[in-house]
């Protein structure tokens, strides 16, 4: 109706080269009969465009109160997606099927509850540590290392030497022994059916070492871990001859509810510097879960021991610093720690000197 009303006008100025007279129809009657067709063409159009604004004016109305239902919808605005924690019942899309998890899910109860997950030093195992860096220990330190206990009760609160090496960054030479107490979790029970070490291993550490050997025999446990096989499986240990290989191959570990076993595992490397946790396979009445043994969040780690030749012997001279104690000491009424040069205790220790 605008464009059309403003084509008409624009006639009649093109006909008109004076402005539209302002006067009433009744002063205009001595005016010509062309002029009187141009002024009723003008009058119906403006009547026909009024028309046609309130028949608009009045649909809009009746549309937007629902009368009229509307002929051109807008798009539609995508709606937000509904929050994760809230589950529709209108959705036609088909769920996606995901595989079984491994591990329970998130505030679900685990098969095997973990009762102790704890580092033991065995007193067969003598009190040699290793660390990546020079260790530096001050006259203070030394003092306070040789008045420690040896071996303290885990509940004595007492600084035990263990304790005092881990403070400082050290780790076990060659072996480590975890002890591990499990309960069943499930009223149906669960069968243990397997446990492997997951490693990390590099080149054995040669910051510090801290050499005390043993002075009786060596420890052992019922189940190894050898970190330098590719994919070490628990074996089991006997009294005496080899480790036999895959423990559970021929025995599993049933554990009713609140039922509990203690076990401890033995690590070895001759060859590594190890970070590892343990992974140990349950049989549930819903499926397998796989349950991670780690040091309360962080690996275990574990280091051979330098050494320089086939024979085994120890390369006291390719560390970077060395303190003897205990047995280790060349003179057997000096047992407490001293710093050595390496190659010169080397030479000493191998009668070269």
């Amino acid at each position: 109706m605008g464009m059309r009303s403003l084509s008409i006008f624009r006639r009649g100025r093109g006909r008109r080269r004076s402005p539209p007279a302002t006067h009433s129809a009744g002063r205009t009657g001595g005016r010509s009969g062309k002029d009187g067709g141009v002024r009723r063409e003008v009058i119906v159009a403006v009547v026909a465009g009024a028309v046609a604004i309130g028949t608009a004016v009045v649909t809009a109305w009746f549309t937007q109160w629902g009368v009229i239902p509307s002929s051109a919808d807008p798009s539609p605005t995508p709606e937000a997606s509904a929050p994760a924690s809230v589950s529709s019942t209108t959705s036609s899309a088909s769920p996606v099927s995901t595989p079984r998890s491994t591990r329970p899910a998130p505030g679900g109860s685990l098969p095997v509850a973990l009762d102790l997950v704890q580092q033991e030093r065995l007193e067969a195992s003598g009190e040699t540590w290793v660390t990546a860096n020079a260790a530096d220990l001050t006259d203070r330190e030394l003092a306070q290392l040789d008045s420690l206990r040896v071996f303290a009760n885990a509940a004595d609160p007492k600084l035990s030497m263990p304790q005092f090496f881990r403070g400082i960054g050290a780790v076990d030479p060659g072996e480590s022994f975890i002890k591990v107490v499990l309960r069943g979790a499930r009223p149906e029970g669960v069968r243990i059916t397997g446990m492997t070490a997951i490693t990390e291993c590099g080149p054995p550490l040669r910051g510090t070492l801290f050499y005390s050997p043993p002075a009786g025999e060596e420890a052992s446990a019922p189940i190894g871990f050898d970190l330098d096989e590719p994919e070490p499986k628990a074996q089991r240990i006997p009294d005496e001859g080899d480790w036999e290989k895959d423990y559970f191959a021929r025995r599993t570990i049933s554990l009713a509810h609140n039922e509990t076993i203690a076990l401890r595992l033995e690590t070895v490397t001759a060859e590594h510097y190890c970070e590892y946790t343990f992974q140990m396979q349950v049989a549930t009445a819903t499926g397998a879960v796989t349950q991670v043994i780690d040091n309360a969040g962080k690996p275990f780690a574990v280091s051979a021991l330098l050494r320089n030749n086939a024979k085994g012997d120890l390369a006291f001279k390719d560390y970077q610093q060395l303190y003897v104690g205990g047995v280790g000491n060349p003179h057997g009424d000096d047992l407490g720690w001293n710093l050595w040069d390496a190659a010169k205790y080397e030479r000493v220790y191998y009668g070269i000197d």
